[in-house]
């Protein structure tokens, strides 16, 4: 869909969004997003460490990981690569689809 092709154009290709997205996860300590811009149409991996700060102003989420210890220590223990490597594994392309074209209109 529109989604995949835009995210083609700026990252280059799936799988660079995907190691691009991992990294920022890896680095984040709250959140990693994958956003759409709506004012410039770009699409950016950002990182969100705390509640009240970092949000990427006008920009809507399509992809989110709760990056905070609560979101994976039970099933994952202090390995957080395995949590965002199964993280990859489910994530619902057709919601986030639905979220980019609300954004597009």
């Amino acid at each position: 869909g529109g989604l995949r092709k835009a995210v083609e154009r700026r990252f280059g290709s799936l799988d660079r969004w995907a190691a691009d997205f991992t990294s920022s996860a890896m680095a984040a300590g709250g959140w990693a997003m994958l956003v759409l811009h709506p004012v410039n149409g770009r699409l950016y991996n950002v990182v969100s460490d705390e509640h009240a700060q970092g949000p990427l102003w006008l920009a809507a989420p399509l992809v989110v990981i709760d990056t905070y210890e609560h979101a994976f220590y039970i099933d994952y223990k202090n390995k957080k690569a395995e949590y965002v490597e199964k993280f990859l594994l489910h994530i619902d392309w057709d919601e986030a689809e639905s979220r980019y074209k609300a954004v597009m209109r």
